[in-house]
């Protein structure tokens, strides 16, 4: 995806926010195999050859197949396949479907369902964040309060509030948690490596501490 096509689609989804709304209004354009659509209530189906964009009040993608995803509503949910990374960003955002790698997402409701999976990493940020799915590789995240009641391959970075890993949890690899509080630990979720607690008093010292989440976490920190 060029940047000129990013371009388009930023302006694209700007002009027709800017513009009153009248009832369930959206634009779809194509160009080359990319999708490109915006709108006050914007529903997206099909099956898009390329890259797809989307930006609206209320934004549900249902899409199956897109190459890569990129985004963004205060109402954001994403039901569809993506066949390589997503990003995402919302007042509200859900997944309920699949990203085959990578996802970057920030809100501040944020919620993995339980039938969502993701097939690489994850760097999530928000005010409240629930990660209920199946990720295969690593998580980072930061927020106000972050719960796990799925299952993570590969380590867990958080940094936040509040950390609980709930009934059924299960993390492949180890936790390393910065913040005021311990994190709580269900008996019966089943972690593969140790815990590790860091007190902190708030977002400052994480952000200057180089020991902290590296580069991830603090692009995770600036999007909260």
């Amino acid at each position: 995806m060029t940047g000129r096509n990013a371009l388009a689609v930023l302006m694209t989804a700007l002009s027709i926010l800017a513009a009153p709304q009248a009832g369930s209004q959206e634009a779809v354009f194509a160009m080359d195999e990319d999708v490109f659509a915006a709108g006050g209530t914007l529903r997206v189906t099909g099956t898009p050859g390329g890259d797809l964009f989307a930006a609206g009040g209320s934004v549900d993608v249902m899409a199956d197949g897109a190459r890569d995803l990129i985004a963004a509503g205060g109402q954001l949910t994403v039901e569809g396949t993506v066949g390589e990374d997503a990003i995402l960003a919302g007042g509200n955002v859900t997944l309920l479907g699949r990203v085959e790698e990578d996802l970057i997402v920030a809100g501040g409701q944020v919620r993995v369902n339980r039938r969502a999976s993701i097939g690489d990493d994850l760097l999530i940020a928000g005010g409240n964040i629930a990660v209920d799915g199946t990720v295969a590789g690593d998580v980072v995240m930061a927020g106000g309060r972050l719960a796990i009641g799925g299952e993570i391959g590969g380590n867990l970075r958080a940094a936040g509030g509040r950390l609980e890993i709930l009934p059924g949890a299960r993390i492949g690899g180890s936790v390393d948690f910065r913040g005021r509080e311990a994190p709580t630990v269900a008996p019966d979720a089943i972690i593969g490596g140790e815990v590790a607690h860091i007190a902190e008093r708030g977002f400052g010292d994480r952000w200057r501490d180089h020991r902290g989440l590296g580069w991830g976490g603090r692009f995770g920190l600036a999007i909260a």
